[in-house]
């Protein structure tokens, strides 16, 4: 005997997504996020972790003031040729 089993009627890709779709949700999708929403969102996450650990406020908030104080410190007396003890080089162009 030569007979086939009968074959199921499967759902077309498109039914089974609108199913699993439904079965899901029953509301529409929000819309996706823009990139300050994305950042706002992490920088929120970052605060609450600093309740754990008070000292990282201070890491964030401080480190980037102290490297414009020093990087313009540095870098204004070199530009106006002020070697010394600050840099140890001579200024740029300098012969030696």
């Amino acid at each position: 005997m030569n007979a086939k089993p009968p074959t199921e009627m499967r759902p077309t890709p498109a039914a089974d997504e609108v199913a699993v779709r439904k079965a899901i949700s029953s509301t529409s999708r929000p819309p996706r996020p823009t990139g300050l929403s994305a950042a706002l969102t992490f920088a929120w996450r970052g605060m609450l972790k600093v309740k754990h650990v008070p000292e990282q406020l201070l890491d964030v908030t401080i480190t980037p003031v102290m490297f414009v104080v020093m990087f313009t410190y540095i870098l204004w007396r070199r530009d106006r040729g002020l070697h010394g003890p600050v840099s140890g080089l001579p200024p740029p162009g300098h012969p030696w």
